[in-house]
């Protein structure tokens, strides 16, 4: 009897256990949250003097009601902190409602950032990232200095780099053949070019101009070593 009254014990405990944690998953997803949305995830880098769009989901099950004047991205950039109200949203927050937030053009730099998110019905806003230690860290390039970097390293990579491995091939093997050591020291300059270009344009251009001018660059030394 004894035994029977402690293994009724350890299943009502369990029981107890289990819908404690049911009600309190339950409660989390009543509660409102602001998450990103699918297909228009933010970004982690912008072109300077370029508009965006911003695009997060508030869900709220109870159906509050948000205005866009309540819903604020704080944007912390190099000069300042800006609050920017969203510009749209549409949709039912019961289900997911898509706040859109319009930006003319970022400063280029750092930046970091929060969404937040004020009901009528309630004081406490909802934040993105969700911790108040946590922010949207992202950084504005600006392109004409990129290509800027990228003239004088495409220099470079055509005379100063080729040279330096010729000279260093012919000191190593000086009876080696030097149209050898100038074609290997061209396909290090345009290793050295391609390696640059992803480096800088990795963020704004994508995969496919990035195969296309990596094969150029490597066929480059063919137009060098072709027979006549």
């Amino acid at each position: 009897m004894t035994n029977y009254r402690g293994r009724r014990h350890v299943v009502i405990f369990l029981l107890l256990t289990l819908l404690s944690f049911a009600s309190l998953r339950n409660a989390q997803a009543q509660e409102p949250k602001l998450t990103q949305n699918s297909g228009s995830e933010l970004q982690n880098a912008y072109q300077d003097k370029k508009p965006y769009t911003l695009r997060l989901l508030f869900t709220d099950p109870s159906g509050d009601t948000v205005s866009k004047s309540k819903a604020i991205f704080v944007d912390e950039g190099p000069s300042g902190n800006l609050r920017i109200p969203a510009t749209n949203i549409t949709g039912d927050v019961r289900t997911g409602a898509v706040i859109e937030w319009r930006v003319n053009g970022f400063e280029p730099g750092s930046h970091k950032g929060y969404f937040e998110v004020s009901r009528l019905n309630d004081t406490a806003p909802i934040r993105y990232p969700a911790e108040p230690t946590e922010f949207y860290s992202f950084v504005v390039e600006n392109l004409t200095t990129k290509w800027i970097i990228f003239g004088v390293g495409l220099l470079i990579g055509l005379t100063a780099i080729p040279a330096i491995v010729f000279f260093l091939s012919r000191s190593i093997n000086p009876r080696g053949d030097s149209s050898q050591a100038a074609r290997l020291g061209l396909f290090f300059g345009i290793l050295a070019i391609c390696v640059l270009f992803i480096g800088l344009f990795l963020s704004i251009y994508g995969w496919l101009v990035f195969a296309i001018i990596v094969l150029a660059f490597l066929a480059l030394p063919l137009l060098f070593t072709r027979r006549r």
